[in-house]
């Protein structure tokens, strides 16, 4: 095995087997009780960088107090660490000697149930949480079930706890999805990929949402799933714009809306229209931008999708904007901000944030300059309540035009500066045009 023989190439002294570092972990290993030697190994299956007692407790399938003392004697033999803030980690040979053990001392079936339970853990604490971290226009409802047995889900009740929760565990819960082999827990896949969508948008991670949202895409396609087929199309596009491909953004669109009307699935549609809008104006068609977000509009009333009109009424008078039709765009922009009120107050932020930005470019372009600040600054406050990196930085960036259209140079390249740092920094496309815009300054 792999794994054994790099261990046993790795000795403390040149001629004692017995000094050996798997010879050391293999004597630590014996001293435990029971329950702490079944936690080891299974810790050894969990590939993130750490991971919290909850988690923990999940994979063993034990009560969270016998997890909780195995953990304190794993860690006092030295093969455990705990950090300042209560996670606990495997080092990099300890993780294969663990995983090596549970390889040889735990059956198929026991290791793919722990890792059942450690996927049901993630999923069952993430879906509830998800909307609180951005809200989701198709308001996809995700059959959970029941959790399997042993499974203890984290309950997270408010945005900054779910934001916290996330930004500590998505880097493990992606890596525990993109681990399992084509065909293994479809389902808790897909329902991954969905859960960490909306925190991988508004931290930017786009190119980690790329390659997990073609797993979830995968294991939608294997278990038939169409409106996770649907989503995980649609995510995938919005990454694919980020990034700049558009060709490949298209492709995933125009999948997502035909397989939302073969399936009569309205508010999917009202979502497609949507990214197809997005995708057309930043082609420079501003004309089919707003004639897709008047469908989007149409099916998102249709169906009373609080969230979509909010979303449809802020497009469609922002691509009356792009058009110069500013009279038409400040009705329809005060419209969304009334709309905005009808969202649940979780919510609100996200869809507030876009809505000023909007009047703030529309009254930017009408030399209204303090009326600009005033809704751009109400757009970076909410980007920011949010925890929406990208949208800070393109509310920056706004700000920053501002800034040089009323004559204040130094003010608008702290902002563009700000801007650019945020956008480099989580990969996005506009970055490049700032650099170039700072360096004309």
């Amino acid at each position: 095995m792999l794994t054994e023989n790099r261990l046993s190439r790795l000795n403390v002294g040149p001629t004692d087997p017995s000094t050996s570092v798997a010879a050391v972990f293999d004597r630590s290993y014996r001293h435990l009780s029971i329950p702490a030697q079944r936690t080891y190994r299974l810790l050894g299956l969990h590939p993130g960088l750490d991971l919290s007692p909850a988690l923990a407790t999940s994979l063993t399938g034990m009560s969270t107090d016998d997890t909780a003392t195995a953990l304190m004697e794993l860690t006092r033999a030295s093969l455990l660490t705990r950090s300042a803030e209560g996670r606990y980690s495997l080092h990099d040979l300890l993780r294969e000697h663990a995983t090596a053990l549970a390889e040889r001392t735990d059956s198929d079936a026991e290791r793919r149930n722990a890792i059942q339970r450690l996927l049901d853990h993630y999923t069952h604490t993430a879906c509830p949480a998800a909307a609180m971290i951005r809200p989701s226009i198709d308001e996809l409802a995700i059959p959970l079930g029941e959790p399997s047995p042993g499974t203890v889900p984290e309950s997270l009740t408010e945005r900054e706890a779910a934001r916290a929760w996330f930004q500590a565990e998505h880097a493990g819960m992606a890596a525990a999805v993109l681990r399992q082999p084509e065909g293994e827990l479809d389902v808790q896949v897909w329902q991954s990929g969905w859960a960490l969508s909306g925190f991988y948008y508004v931290r930017g991670h786009m190119r980690d949402q790329v390659v997990l949202q073609l797993a979830a895409l995968g294991a939608a396609e294997r278990i038939g799933d169409s409106a996770a087929q649907v989503h995980s199309h649609r995510v995938l596009a919005w990454s694919y714009t980020g990034l700049g491909r558009f060709e490949d953004s298209h492709a995933h669109l125009t999948q997502a809306l035909r397989l939302a009307i073969a399936t009569e699935d309205r508010i999917a549609q009202a979502a497609a229209h949507h990214g197809l809008a997005n995708l057309a104006a930043l082609q420079g068609h501003h004309d089919a931008a707003l004639e897709h977000s008047r469908r989007f509009l149409e099916l998102s009333t249709a169906q009373g999708s609080r969230i979509g009109v909010a979303r449809a009424l802020n497009a469609v008078g922002w691509y009356h904007a792009q058009l110069g039709e500013y009279k038409e765009a400040i009705e329809y922009c005060e419209r969304a901000l009334d709309a905005c009120q009808a969202v649940d107050s979780d919510l609100r932020p996200h869809l507030e944030a876009a809505v000023s930005d909007s009047l703030g470019f529309i009254h930017h372009r009408l030399g209204r300059y303090e009326r600009a600040r005033s809704y751009y600054h109400l757009a970076l406050a909410r980007v920011r309540e949010a925890g929406s990196r990208r949208g800070e930085g393109e509310v920056l960036s706004s700000l920053g035009e501002l800034h040089l259209s009323a004559g204040d140079p130094d003010a608008a390249r702290e902002a563009l500066q700000q801007a650019l740092e945020i956008l480099t920094d989580i990969g996005h496309t506009g970055a490049d045009d700032l650099r170039r815009r700072l360096a004309d300054l």
